[in-house]
């Protein structure tokens, strides 16, 4: 329909006065052949030498040869203006296509095959796949970093009590008793007197990788305070949480903890031992049961786990 419309168009003019006056044929043709001349003469120039540029060239050069054609030759009817239409046409549709190529590649130096654009864009994508782990591992790190005690490795109080709270709401959909262990070591500012902060900060890593070796691996440490720690148990009732507390105190004290400046520092650890449903069915009653067993065993002598 397009084409039908530009054929009347051109027959309209080709059959009017103005078709016939010199001047039309020769601005026409003479303009065609000026833009032909200089596109040519600028792709030489910037020795531009791409296989798409290389194509155009050859076709700028063509349209040329046929705006002198033209111009040499006798206008005949609308068929022959029919001709330059569809001449200026193909040259604006030609320059149309490179300036897209331009704006993929911003140069008319390189031109890219569809083979190439794929191979661009599967790399495109490969490093953007690496962004996004490397950005996943950066979040994993620091969702770590906000989870736990930088010291120590072992959760902050913050993220153990949602634990708590997760462990209450899962203990009363279930029915299931959980136990909490509330950990002091004792006389532990007197290692810092005596030994210094770093060294008693080494204690302190070495105890809460003992701890996490004495309990179970879904059982939950966490550093409440400077040498204060708590430990969720669950799934155990009094019983079983009284002795996992047990083993924990024996692996203490039979230990010699050792600094990296050789220093043997001998521990030991008071517990106290709370359980939900028995000590209470709040975060705060159960807590305070187990900081009451846990200074209850502090006045007893130290060195020993309370769980009534």
């Amino acid at each position: 329909m397009v084409f039908l419309l530009i054929d009347i168009a051109v027959a309209a003019i080709a059959y009017s006065p103005v078709a016939g006056h010199p001047g039309v044929r020769l601005s026409l043709e003479g303009g065609a052949l000026l833009f032909s001349t200089l596109n040519v003469t600028a792709m030489v120039m910037r020795r531009i030498r791409s296989p798409l540029m290389l194509i155009f060239g050859i076709s700028v050069a063509a349209f040329a040869l046929s705006s002198v054609a033209f111009m040499l030759g006798r206008p005949w009817n609308h068929m022959w203006w029919l001709a330059h239409a569809i001449f200026a046409g193909g040259f604006f549709l030609l320059s149309y296509g490179v300036v897209q190529a331009f704006h993929t590649t911003r140069s008319f130096a390189t031109i890219y095959s569809q083979e190439e654009w794929m191979a661009r864009l599967a790399a495109a994508m490969g490093r953007t796949e690496s962004a996004l782990q490397a950005l996943k591992r950066t979040n994993q790190k620091l969702e770590h970093l906000a989870a736990t005690d930088s010291l120590t490795g072992a959760a902050n109080r913050r993220t153990f009590m949602q634990r708590i709270e997760a462990e209450i709401t899962r203990a009363k959909r279930e029915g299931e008793a959980f136990s909490l262990l509330a950990l002091d070591l004792d006389n532990f500012k007197a290692v810092n007197d005596r030994y210094g902060h770093q060294v008693g900060d080494e204690v302190l890593q070495d105890f809460v990788r003992r701890c996490f070796d004495a309990i179970r691996p879904y059982d939950g440490v966490a550093r409440v305070g400077g040498e204060e720690f708590m430990v969720l148990l669950p799934r155990s009732a009094r019983e079983l949480a009284f002795s996992i507390g047990e083993r924990l105190r024996t692996a203490v004290e039979s230990s010699v903890f050792e600094s990296s400046a050789g220093r043997k520092v001998p521990m030991t650890v008071s517990i106290g031992v709370a359980e939900f449903g028995r000590d209470g069915y709040t975060i705060d009653t159960i807590l305070r049961a187990a900081d009451e067993r846990l200074y209850k065993a502090k006045e007893e002598g130290r060195n020993r786990v309370v769980a009534a």
